[in-house]
């Protein structure tokens, strides 16, 4: 009977895997995805956008991961954040949704899904206080 439950729960978790695996594994593509303007200006706008929350008073930055995908149009999906407060993390959110869609990543002359891994850390200080 234990075998039985086991063979089970087996086949189970590979089938779920394989429906898994189509959308996780993505090609490697000849030019990676970008913001359209060029990340200099996409830096620019983040911070114009991002609204801090109440940080702490000896805080002299903030530091998120942010982990999206780049659509074939463009957009962006499935964004997390990673690091400080969920405040935080969650405007961090909010602000990338305002964003410009991006240029797609592309293979072979046409646009591919990739996966995007960026760093944003923002520097904190009196003659730049979070916005209230």
């Amino acid at each position: 009977m234990n075998y039985l439950k086991l063979f089970l729960v087996f086949i189970f978790m590979t089938s779920f895997y394989g429906n898994a695996q189509p959308k996780d594994v993505l090609p490697t593509p000849e030019f990676k995805a970008e913001p359209v303007d060029g990340m200099r200006n996409l830096y620019l706008n983040f911070i114009e956008k991002f609204n801090s929350p109440k940080i702490a008073s000896n805080q002299n930055e903030i530091k998120v991961k942010l982990s999206f995908f780049v659509e074939t149009d463009g957009s962006l999906s499935e964004i997390t954040a990673e690091g400080e407060t969920e405040e935080i993390r969650n405007e961090m959110i909010r602000v990338m949704k305002l964003l410009p869609n991006w240029k797609p990543a592309m293979t072979n002359g046409e646009p591919i899904r990739s996966r995007f891994i960026m760093p944003i850390t923002i520097k904190v200080t009196k003659d730049n206080p979070p916005k209230k």
